[in-house]
């Protein structure tokens, strides 16, 4: 009896713990004293109440993007309208209030939101496809599977380009979905077995999704095991439950990565607006993806608009000007070589539409009244590019 108290004791308090970690949120109370310590504007200036609607948004980021994707397909069926996707990082889709930008209940437009629910009025049915830290191969990604399908082929593909951009790689584990979509599956097989300077990042993915599907279910515990044995299998069908809890909110996960990174700007002070030189296989892995994109609209009569991010102010995000003028020559020739538009966005946006992040100036994203300059400058740009 005494065994059988200790063991229900155990499978007591690990259940508890784990479904009070699950309610308490200990990561975002340390996230919200950090932010305190070091002097952090309000979390309401980073708005979390943002326009969602599938019509136009990839509403995953990244995380789970078919389910989006049919969206958009009914979306789009039986309507007419120059269709237009816009591909780049959280730029596009977060909102970072500037100071004297009150708070406000309403759900905040992104600038491509802005574009898209005045589609109608334009002839526009425009979409959002972006995720925070977007590399270039993972935008390859989507387009070659945009592509490779004529109900969610746009006509247009508006692409987002800045320095910073070119650090991120791989394909985040969300988009390997795609890979059940045969067609798809093929195309991405093809380039894995190239040249390209981007191929083993699509060999890499390829791998993990085959070693995902590969994986072996838990088997059942068998009958006639001991007591013991019993009470772990059932304390782990019941942690098995709360996982799938845990896993599908993301919620605790999200909270510790955010505290992490919180001690990364304000103890060691590496903030996401640190100068860096990008080079080697990240710079030349990015390079070849970007190209390729271009490269593949192009060969589908896909019309490419590049531009140039808005980059703040009071952010240096160059080590230096030979860094500047490398990447830049890079853009200007792939947009010479493509026959592409290019758009210099750069400083577009003055410091008063700026966000504050952490404790410091936002490096990437923008306020209310940027998003809508920002609109109200594609708009014009998207009505010069009219067939």
């Amino acid at each position: 009896m005494k065994a059988i108290a200790i063991a229900a004791a155990v499978v007591g308090l690990t259940v508890g713990f784990t479904g009070a970690l699950l309610t308490a949120r200990p990561f975002d109370k340390a996230n919200q004293s950090l932010d305190l310590i070091f002097g952090a504007p309000p979390a309401w200036t980073q708005v979390k109440n943002l326009v969602r609607d599938e019509r136009i948004q990839e509403l995953s980021r990244g995380e789970r993007p078919l389910a989006s994707f049919g969206a958009l397909e009914k979306h789009w069926k039986g309507r007419g309208g120059r269709r237009v996707c816009f591909i780049g990082n959280s730029q596009m889709l977060a909102v970072s209030l500037a100071d004297g930008e009150p708070r406000s209940d309403q759900a905040e437009p992104t600038y491509v939101d802005q574009l898209a629910l005045d589609g109608d009025r334009r002839g526009l049915l425009v979409y959002r496809l972006s995720a925070p830290g977007m590399s270039y191969a993972e935008a390859l990604w989507y387009v070659r599977y945009l592509l490779l399908d004529d109900r969610i082929r746009p006509d247009e593909v508006v692409v987002q380009v800045n320095y910073q951009a070119f650090w991120n790689a791989g394909i985040r584990g969300g988009m390997l979905e795609m890979l059940e979509q045969d067609r798809f599956r093929e195309e991405i097989e093809r380039e894995a077995a190239g040249s390209a300077a981007y191929a083993e990042t699509f060999r890499e993915a390829l791998r993990e999704w085959r070693q995902n599907r590969n994986k072996k279910p838990e088997q059942a515990p068998a009958a006639g095991m001991r007591f013991g044995e019993q009470v772990e299998a059932a304390t782990r069908e019941e942690l098995g439950r709360l996982a799938a809890v845990f896993s599908e909110r993301r919620v605790q996960k999200d909270d510790f990565l955010e505290m992490l990174y919180r001690l990364r700007v304000y103890v060691l002070q590496l903030k996401p607006s640190t100068a860096r030189t990008i080079s080697g296989t990240r710079w030349e892995r990015s390079r070849a993806a970007l190209e390729a994109m271009v490269g593949a609209c192009r060969e589908k009569h896909v019309k490419v608009l590049l531009f140039h991010a808005p980059l703040n102010p009071k952010v240096k995000l160059y080590r230096s000007a030979r860094d500047r003028e490398e990447y830049r020559k890079f853009i200007a020739t792939v947009a010479g070589q493509e026959g592409v538009r290019l758009v210099d966005l750069e400083s577009a946006l003055s410091e008063q539409y700026w966000g504050r992040w952490m404790n410091g100036p936002d490096p990437l994203h923008i306020g209310r009244q940027g998003h809508r300059l920002m609109a109200a400058r594609f708009a014009g740009l998207l009505e010069e590019e009219k067939p």
